[in-house]
């Protein structure tokens, strides 16, 4: 739809038309990542306390294994960097002139010198003044967090502990979760009938709501 916009005559028909369904799109994305989200939260927090550690477990496991496999592969492409390096300053002074290719060409620089980009600068999007702190992009999650900065055995988000602590527990906390989901819900299902005419989808969002007992405005 974005763009089909920028190839249609501004406000004629077909363009109000086209930018009504995308404004929609916009309320389904942020409906069901609030569904999606807390449906998640709500359903760890129902676990028993034994199965939210060995769910937690597993999870932190394979960030680790990730992460480690991860740091091999920077590893190889640092001495990949290298060696080639080597060999060109090598061949330039057997022969007098080097013939490497252009920098940006070469893959494995291009990689590394990204990531080596990230872990002095952080996120930061191609714009002017990039440099100012203001610029550096806000942290949304623990999984943001760049895990060169500390070793994989200390940094938090590889510890168990961390996401144990962010269970919610609270009545109050949890309440609210079940009801902004539930509403989420009641909005995808008239939004996927009224405004898209897609009577499955708003069906089953729906009959999700109702299996979660919502307020009887809701049901109403």
């Amino acid at each position: 739809y974005d763009s089909t916009l920028t190839n249609l005559e501004e406000n004629s028909r077909q363009w109000r038309r086209i930018k009504k369904k995308r404004e929609n799109l916009d309320d389904v994305i942020k409906y069901e990542d609030i569904a999606t989200l807390n449906d998640s939260i709500l359903r760890i927090v129902a676990m028993s306390e034994g199965e939210q550690i060995a769910f937690f477990t597993e999870y932190t496991a394979r960030l680790k294994e990730e992460a480690i496999k991860d740091s091999i592969a920077n590893v190889k492409i640092e001495e990949g960097i290298a060696n080639n390096e080597f060999y060109k300053k090598t061949k330039t002074l057997e022969g007098g002139q080097s013939k490497g290719k252009f920098y940006f060409y070469n893959s494995s620089t291009v990689s590394y010198g990204k990531q080596e980009f990230r872990k002095i600068w952080g996120e930061r999007k191609l714009e002017d003044n990039w440099r100012r702190s203001s610029k550096k992009s806000q942290l949304e999650s623990i999984d943001d967090v760049v895990a060169a900065e500390k070793p994989i055995a200390e940094n938090e988000i590889y510890q168990l502990e961390t996401y144990l602590a962010r269970i919610p527990k609270e009545e109050k906390v949890i309440d609210s979760l079940a009801k902004e989901r539930n509403f989420a819900y009641y909005q995808l299902g008239l939004i996927y009938k009224e405004k898209f005419k897609e009577y499955n989808l708003a069906a089953n969002r729906l009959e999700k709501l109702l299996s979660y007992n919502p307020e009887e405005r809701l049901i109403l």
